[in-house]
């Protein structure tokens, strides 16, 4: 698979331009496929799966890896302003893939920044929010998805009992488990579950030109939220979190994005559909796609 390397100049304004109502993401080039199978991993700014991709920028990235369930880590090989951002082969297992941003300052014109609180839920803000100068932000950002390599039990878990600090991001939405087609996921700041907190779960069809549906979740009191899936389809959970700095020099608010991708298989008989034998042949079963 060959990189493509976009003006790295160019990169950094897209970046910022659509830093607002917008959803940063990664989007695999299969949510399953056969062990071993090279995986790209593009960076997206945009809306379920439809937008623009961004390349990968070293200066920009505090940790870009991959952990099984069972705890094996693989770094993703990457190229200097190229994307896809990144390509990675993987053992058979259930793969999350994390992209952890480093902090960065954006401008934002009051009304822009005012525009901005509105459209990611946090208008409690507003009252104390600047309205005659520019707005210092700073970002901070994760991204994560899930890949199936080979045959994956239907039930399993990610991040329970990591110990490594790459594994986690400042705010994030963590995968605890997978039973059946019930996903079961956190949404914590600093380690900590925060509660009664609203994120966005967008489903999306087999393919990104379907229609889009998106609701809304809001986090029981252990800061856990349930996706029920369906057959053959793509999922996009994201969260925002803004708060006030009242002592910092460089910024005068921060705010935090994470995402979570991931898909789920179509059902067994369709999947073995296409690999039916004549009568008295023996079927064999076949990853999903």
């Amino acid at each position: 698979m060959r990189f493509a390397r976009p003006c790295a100049a160019l990169a950094l304004t897209l970046l910022a331009s659509t830093a607002i109502a917008h959803d940063f993401y990664l989007s695999p080039s299969a949510f399953a496929a056969p062990s071993g199978t090279p995986i790209a991993l593009e960076i997206g700014v945009g809306h379920a799966f439809v937008g623009d991709p961004m390349p990968y920028l070293s200066h920009t990235v505090a940790s870009f890896a991959a952990r099984s369930e069972t705890g094996l880590r693989r770094s993703i090989d990457s190229v200097e302003g190229a994307h896809p951002a990144g390509i990675v082969r993987l053992p058979e297992g259930e793969w999350t893939i994390t992209y952890r941003g480093l902090p960065w300052i954006q401008e934002m014109e009051p009304e822009a920044f005012r525009t901005h609180l509105r459209e990611v839920g946090h208008t409690a803000l507003l009252e104390h929010a600047p309205a005659t100068r520019v707005v210092q932000e700073r970002v901070v950002r994760c991204a994560r998805t899930i890949v199936q390599l080979g045959d994956v039990a239907d039930t399993t878990s990610h991040f329970e009992g990591s110990e490594d600090p790459n594994d986690f991001c400042d705010l994030e939405l963590r995968p605890l488990r997978r039973e059946g087609d019930t996903w079961t996921i956190a949404l914590l700041q600093g380690g900590v579950p925060l509660a009664n907190e609203t994120v966005h779960v967008v489903d999306v069809g087999a393919s990104v030109s379907h229609h889009r549906h998106g609701k809304q979740r809001v986090t029981s009191a252990d800061g856990t939220f349930h996706v029920r899936t369906r057959p053959g389809r793509r999922w996009l959970v994201t969260a925002v979190q803004v708060e006030a700095l009242w002592d910092d020099s460089e910024a005068d608010y921060r705010s935090d994005w994470a995402s979570l991708s991931f898909g789920s298989p179509p059902r067994r008989a369709n999947r073995l559909r296409a690999d039916r034998r004549p009568a008295g042949g023996r079927r064999s079963r076949l990853p999903w796609p």
